[in-house]
């Protein structure tokens, strides 16, 4: 029998103060500016309340998932950081894919200024973003299994595009360099879901897109309405996968296992003003979109230098200053968002028809708006932090400073996407001049707070930081270019039905067709070639492969101290009456229990 608490009043009072209490002051210091708040009135961020004294866009938000003023009523305040501080664990949490090996800062990593650090999978680092090994669905559930019929793809997929940040993201109505989600949040079925949010809520309609995205963090076929996240959500408790000591003050509380997420989200949203949320019950699709959401509109990089009031202490330098207006005199700011003014200035910036903000120091350096500089029909990407980042343009396919300053300041490419003519026909930027404009792009727009991943821009190790993709494997297939070991993610499936036991789940891929497959387990490691694991074995009988090769061992362990942090190797035997041996085998791999 399961126990399962309902939260009343006192109890999600008393949870949602123990999480605010743990978490780090969520009043953020901004630095003043005196012309806050001018923007066009067809600008594309909502200006109909007021804001806080800040120098940084307010977040645009829906009525129905509306992002309350530190100046509100202190419910309010508070419910909007619990909000946030449920959306950051979601954020950074592995278990919300469904191998367990996908979080959303997979991809949206602070290191690389909350873009994809990782390197992109065409030749020489470019291309999309790495996403998960693709796996189907039988007869509505989830078969644990690496098969994605007819293809014998055992690989990561990737997206087409590299992985936009999302720090800044909140200015915008709609999201993806398509621009294809927002302003509504659809409900899940090609409509608009109700209750407020019918604009500016395009942060809310991007979160509940990848989780069942079978490319992203997601299984083949898997909907939202097979009801198969929410279910796991609900019996997860947060953060489980990452390293505890890692873990941020705010967080906690929340991973301290004391509440499953079905606890914590009915909890939090007891106080929701929003009957749409407030009435639903446990993890939900909206309440996912709407924690994750609020989480983002925290994430505001104001405390750069170009945010210092210019000759303050720690504002840009005068090199910085040069470069700044080497850029609005190219005209780089007609799509990075203003065309006028000069830095210190408390005047508003000159704007034309189309640009919608009027200040160096109010803007996210984009306009929010789609151009074709070469890269086909995309959203302006944000300067900001752009001297993090190491892949550019929304193909990612530029991975250097150097190719991205030399895109840009060639002779053939003028003003305004480009620097050529700026000295005259025919020249590019002097020596000096590339210097000022790379040292105003790739350290006055950079936040520190990002670059060192302190608050609110911190977050966990997750355990695919701990064991890097394929890292894990090692040995050779016997014969040469064989089956191959399917273990580089993270093993372990969260099995609900089954509360005294998780399941690893260990494929493999290249194998006989149609052949019965067995899985062997060893405390050592073996020198190979052959065998790459040590005697004694333990072997598991996994069925027949597949028609692709392709078969999936899935191997219960009882919950208990005696297997944590035990190393464990593993490696495939495929029966093959072709091969003089009788079988073949796979390279190998190593995994931690439980990890």
């Amino acid at each position: 029998m399961t126990l399962r608490i309902t939260p009343g009043r006192a109890l999600c009072a008393s949870i949602t103060a123990l999480l605010l209490n743990a978490s780090a002051d969520a009043q953020r210091t901004h630095f003043s500016n005196p012309t806050f708040g001018q923007i066009d009135p067809d600008g594309f961020v909502n200006g109909d309340l007021p804001p806080t004294a800040s120098n940084w866009l307010h977040p645009a938000a829906p009525d129905g998932n509306s992002f309350p003023r530190d100046s509100a009523s202190p419910a309010e305040v508070s419910h909007r950081n619990n909000k946030a501080t449920l959306g950051k664990a979601l954020y950074w949490d592995e278990q919300l894919s469904s191998g367990n090996d996908m979080a959303c800062g997979t991809c949206h990593s602070y290191a690389a200024g909350a873009t994809d650090i990782r390197p992109g999978p065409l030749a020489g680092g470019a291309g999309g973003t790495f996403g998960v090994i693709r796996q189907h669905l039988s007869g509505g559930q989830v078969k644990y299994g690496f098969v994605n019929a007819p293809s014998t793809d055992i690989n990561r997929l990737a997206t087409g595009l590299a992985a936009p940040t999302t720090i800044g993201a909140y200015v915008f109505n709609i999201q993806f360099w398509d621009g294809r989600s927002g302003p509504t949040l659809d409900d899940g079925a090609g409509g608009t879901f109700g209750g407020g949010f019918t604009d500016w809520a395009g942060l809310e309609d991007q979160a509940h897109e990848p989780p069942p995205n079978s490319t992203e963090m997601g299984h083949e076929a898997l909907s939202w309405a097979s009801n198969f996240i929410q279910t796991k959500m609900n019996n997860s408790v947060p953060l489980a996968l990452c390293n505890p000591a890692t873990i941020p003050q705010d967080l906690q509380l929340a991973a301290s296992g004391n509440w499953t997420y079905q606890t914590i989200f009915d909890a939090v949203f007891f106080f929701d003003s929003n009957p749409f949320l407030k009435n639903q019950s446990g993890v939900t699709r909206e309440r996912i979109a709407a924690a994750i959401a609020t989480y983002e509109r925290t994430l505001i990089p104001d405390q750069a230098p170009i945010d210092i009031p210019f000759p303050s202490p720690g504002s840009m330098t005068a090199a910085q200053v040069n470069g700044f207006n080497i850029c609005r005199s190219a005209g780089c700011f007609g799509c990075h968002s203003i065309t006028g003014g000069s830095v210190g200035s408390t005047t508003p910036a000159f704007k034309t028809a189309t640009r919608r903000l009027v200040n160096a120091f109010d803007n996210p350096f984009t306009d929010g708006d789609r151009h074709n500089i070469g890269f086909g029909l995309t959203k302006t990407p944000t300067l900001r932090n752009v001297g993090l980042h190491r892949r550019f343009f929304s193909t990612g396919q530029f991975t250097t400073r150097l190719q991205l300053m030399n895109f840009y300041d060639n002779v053939n490419r003028p003003m305004p996407t480009g620097f050529g003519g700026f000295n005259g026909p025919g020249t590019a930027l002097t020596p000096a001049q590339r210097l000022d404009v790379e040292n105003f792009l790739f350290n006055a727009l950079t936040d520190p707070r990002v670059a060192n991943q302190t608050f609110p821009f911190d977050r966990p190790e997750l355990a695919s930081d701990r064991v890097p993709f394929e890292s894990n494997e090692y040995g050779a297939s016997t014969p040469a270019n064989g089956a191959e070991m399917i273990a580089n993610c993270p093993p372990l499936v969260l099995r609900p039905q089954f509360p005294a036991t998780n399941w690893f789940k260990i494929g493999v891929g290249r194998a006989v067709a149609n052949s019965p497959a067995f899985l062997f387990f060893s405390l050592a490691a073996a020198a190979g070639p052959v065998d790459w694991i040590a005697p004694p074995f333990i072997g598991v009988p996994a069925g027949n492969t597949s028609a692709q090769g392709i078969a999936t061992s899935n191997v219960p362990f009882v919950m208990d101290q005696t297997g944590i942090g035990v190393t464990v190797f593993t490696q495939w035997l495929i029966i093959n009456p072709a091969n003089p041996a009788g079988f073949d085998k796979s390279d190998a791999a190593r995994f931690l229990m439980f990890q």
